[in-house]
């Protein structure tokens, strides 16, 4: 509920693993070693007692598309989401992937200066963090790609009813 206009948004996901079967669920996990997963897991708290973002959520069944309207909606605010940036394997279309729920797959709105320092909690530990876009103030949340936007949704129509 506190994502701040002017944070990027970051993106931490597990990118070792496939998809299950033929449904939208990027399974991490169930072939991954149970010490490995609970270590990663453990990352969570550390980037909450170091109050390195400003909010969070999982991605969700939402995907990823769904869970920054939800983070956007709670928080009161827009967002730019830059495609050009999104971590995603090569072989999958965006629409699967952007609605894809990853089993380990969060969205983090994180200051600016502090993004370093959440690269380094998660990157030594087998996880993808980047920097896909960026907070803003109002609304509305665009998706960007090859240098063109879109607007996805307005947030003056309210997705959830959650808002700030």
């Amino acid at each position: 509920f506190d994502a701040q206009p002017g944070d990027d948004l970051v993106m931490v996901v597990n990118m070792t693993g496939s998809y299950y079967g033929d449904y939208p669920f990027w399974n991490a996990a169930t072939t991954a070693a149970p010490d490995l997963l609970q270590q990663q897991m453990g990352l969570l708290p550390q980037l909450a007692k170091r109050g390195l973002c400003s909010a969070g959520k999982d991605i969700s069944m939402g995907g990823l598309a769904g869970t920054l309207l939800m983070l956007t909606e709670a928080s009161g605010c827009g967002a730019t989401l830059n495609l050009d940036l999104v971590p995603r394997p090569l072989d999958v279309a965006w629409d699967k992937w952007l609605t894809s729920f990853p089993s380990f797959g969060f969205l983090f709105s994180v200051p600016s200066e502090n993004l370093g320092q959440v690269q380094d909690l998660f990157q030594p530990h087998g996880l993808t963090c980047k920097a896909i876009g960026k907070v803003t103030k109002g609304t509305q949340v665009f998706f960007q790609q090859g240098g063109e936007q879109e607007l996805f949704w307005d947030l003056a129509q309210s997705l959830t009813g959650f808002r700030k």
